[in-house]
């Protein structure tokens, strides 16, 4: 039986999550973004994660949150630590078999802010969408194509919301095919008849609501005037072409079965009132179907979580990514900006910076220089690529060193000494190298090498370095 919680709850932010010996990390500590970066095989999931993931669920006052499995095998290690704390009765697992469902168009479009426009909502999410299709937030596009993938949306949007209809990716593609092509068929008794189009332009037309509306004519506008009216075949073509080409990925496969034309049975804001939401779609099995569920569930909770009312729920809240080079995207790296001052902690794993780019795109640099600068706690497990190297180096920093020589002249008897100063890395890549990394061979320790934004350790050290028990929840 899932237990009843208040709201409101003193200090939630000063709960502790993490102690490593006399150092403790509370819940403000971590809200300050914390990421993850190792080899494959360096103890991620199974050390850090498992130790963060424990320190969370049973931190007080009580938190909810969020997980995602990568891997087929994460659920049970995720559930582990849930078991543990005795939450199980908390979770909302989300899979291709389970009953939960969340119609994602709908639910962006109920998180408007007042004064705004829902169909520009629900456009914004599917302009990260597409990015996530694409794989690059910032990959160069033709702007007279986004243009008209931007307005058809927006078109198509509008319409489904004054026809009152609950929206959806698979509606939206049923007014694309099925749009007058020219001023012939608007004229066609036969194509008005049959038209998916006209019959949700004519549940519209009966909508009070759409009576000098401004919206609504800008809407029906676009559709028979500057597609049916102005367009030649060519280019309408090649425009429903890109259209599709964005709408597609949507109405197929998980993301049809999950998040599309569903009725929702759950919801994400659930985890500021203690749940916890497990997306089990791991990219291992279904591949970058995966990764687009799993990014638009986030991107879901990430806008609640900046739209919640702290005077009215104030608890701390937590998102635990891993693998997060197949989920970042730009709202990501948005979202890290604000979380802090919205009391929720997001952890990520990733095996290297370059990983994370390689999603975000090309022509990145400046996004990932500003989701590395927004994390103000890094843990860094062994590596082997000499650029990941080279990066935990620079973040543990330099310090001068006093270098002093003798030499000794055995045939004259001079003798001479010499002391110079040098600026040296504190920590060579050589010790990030060989930090254990679990296993039995380790006897499964995983050590990590953890820095923290404006925070120094053991007489005024810029790192601490921690041990994780692979075997904590099994003594």
């Amino acid at each position: 039986m899932r237990q009843q919680l208040v709201a409101l709850v003193e200090r939630p932010m000063d709960a502790t999550v993490q102690q490593y010996g006399s150092e403790i990390l509370t819940a403000r500590d971590l809200a300050n973004n914390t990421i993850v970066l190792g080899s494959p095989g360096s103890g991620k999931t199974s050390g850090v994660l498992q130790s963060l993931q424990y320190g969370a669920l049973t931190a007080s006052p009580y938190m909810g949150g969020l997980f995602n499995t990568a891997k087929q095998d994460d659920l049970p290690n995720i559930l582990k630590p849930i078991k543990y704390a005795n939450r199980l009765s908390d979770c909302i697992i989300i899979n291709a078999l389970g009953e939960f469902r969340l119609n994602w168009l709908e639910y962006a479009r109920k998180q408007t802010p007042k004064g705004s426009s829902e169909a520009i909502t629900v456009l914004e999410m599917l302009r990260i969408f597409s990015e996530m299709v694409s794989k690059s937030a910032s990959v160069s596009k033709d702007p007279f194509w986004q243009t008209h993938v931007d307005k058809f949306c927006l078109a198509a949007i509008t319409l489904l919301i004054y026809a009152k209809v609950s929206l959806s990716v698979k509606k939206m593609i049923q007014i694309l095919h099925s749009m007058p092509k020219n001023t012939d068929d608007i004229k066609d008794d036969e194509f008005i008849s049959r038209s998916k189009f006209m019959y949700y332009l004519n549940l519209a037309l009966d909508n009070p609501d759409t009576e000098n509306n401004q919206e609504f004519d800008q809407c029906v506008s676009y559709f028979l005037d500057e597609m049916a009216g102005t367009m030649d075949s060519r280019t309408m073509s090649n425009i429903v072409a890109s259209i599709h080409a964005t709408l597609f990925p949507a109405s197929i496969g998980l993301m049809a079965k999950l998040l599309d034309d569903v009725e929702s049975n759950f919801s994400m804001d659930m985890t500021f009132d203690g749940s916890i939401i497990i997306i089990d779609v791991p990219s291992s099995v279904y591949h970058e179907q995966a990764n687009l569920v799993t990014s638009m569930l986030m991107y879901l909770w990430q806008k609640d979580v900046m739209m919640r009312d702290l005077s009215k729920n104030n608890r701390a809240v937590f998102s635990f990514t891993d693998e997060a080079q197949l989920t970042i995207n730009r709202q990501t790296v948005a979202f890290s900006s604000v979380c802090r001052s919205q009391q929720a902690l997001c952890i990520y794993a990733s095996q290297s910076l370059a990983a994370i780019k390689v999603r975000l795109g090309p022509h990145s640099d400046h996004l990932l220089d500003q989701f590395i600068n927004n994390c103000g706690n890094i843990y860094m497990l062994s590596s082997t690529n000499p650029d990941t190297l080279r990066l935990f180096s620079d973040l543990v920093g330099k310090d001068y060193e006093m270098r002093v020589g003798f030499n000794a002249g055995l045939a004259n008897g001079h003798n001479s000494a010499n002391a110079s100063e040098d600026y040296r890395y504190i920590l060579p890549e050589k010790e990030f190298r060989l930090l254990a990394t679990g296993g039995p061979r380790n006897s499964y320790v995983v050590e990590s090498i953890f820095v923290s934004s404006g925070r120094t350790f053991n007489e005024d050290q810029t790192y601490l370095r921690v041990a994780f028990d692979q075997k904590m929840l099994e003594h």
